[in-house]
């Protein structure tokens, strides 16, 4: 049976990046003759867990020593490089692992991330395309993806990852609003504008949606709609410049007279 190997969402938006790891765990059981790597590679859990990753990757070296096919203690290794920032050696027992067993998807998961810390960009990219073929319902993929692309000013590259985003997550608010903005700036306004009132219709309370959607109505010269807008957004307690400077110059408020 193939072992059991769990994913750590990494979380990436605009803010800046945190990352969780968890090593796998081996079920309870009393070791035997010939089965030293498997303690071995309870040893570097039980470091790995109080923090000491020097210490956890000794044992997990030890681990493969015994036993060179030993995928767990390669993919505990990979992240316990990761804890320590030396990413390259964390591509290595990654790419170890998937040498070993190519159904290891959660290998590649990993890997991409690994190149994006490293500062390798160009990698980085292929890596998140790879991933996102095997997991193409993690979105914090796609946004690191879509990050480097932002940078790159590839923006028609980039709007083709939302797109990919949003037919497996169409419900996806962050996704929603940025291709608008993408859209926007193609002069595709219907499309930015349709997928403004999907965000809407998922989140009501989405202040900064309000204003975008009513920003460009007025930018078509649907200037009563776009006040409403600017009004819900006003009503949500969203003070950004538009909404302060575009209400008293189009629209009517009752509650300034």
């Amino acid at each position: 049976m193939k072992e059991a190997y769990q994913i750590v969402v990494f979380i990436a938006f605009l803010a800046g990046f945190s990352t969780l790891a968890t090593a796998q765990e081996e079920p309870q059981f009393v070791v035997s003759e010939g089965q030293e790597h498997i303690q071995l590679n309870l040893e570097g859990l039980n470091e790995y867990n109080a923090g000491h990753y020097e210490k956890a990757i000794e044992f997990f070296k030890k681990s493969v020593g015994y036993d060179s096919t030993y995928t767990k203690a390669y993919f505990n290794m990979g992240l316990s490089y990761f804890k320590l920032r030396r990413f390259n050696e964390s591509i290595q027992s990654f790419e170890r692992v998937l040498e070993l067993d190519s159904t290891v998807n959660e290998a590649h998961y990993y890997i991409p991330f690994c190149y994006y810390y490293w500062g390798d960009m160009e990698k980085a990219k292929g890596a998140y395309r790879e991933a996102i073929q095997v997991f193409p319902k993690k979105a914090e993929l796609y946004y690191h993806l879509t990050r480097i692309l932002e940078q790159e000013g590839h923006e028609h590259e980039e709007l083709q990852v939302y797109n990919a985003l949003l037919e497996n997550l169409p419900n996806e608010e962050l996704a929603l609003y940025n291709r608008s903005v993408l859209l926007n700036k193609a002069q595709e306004f219907e499309l930015a504008i349709r997928d403004l009132d999907k965000l809407i219709q998922v989140n009501s309370t989405n202040s900064k949606a309000w204003v975008e959607r009513g920003v460009m109505k007025i930018n078509l010269n649907r200037i009563e709609e776009g006040c409403v807008d600017l009004l819900r957004a006003q009503e949500l307690g969203n003070t950004s410049p538009a909404v302060l400077e575009l209400i008293p110059k189009h629209c009517h408020n009752p509650d300034q007279e």
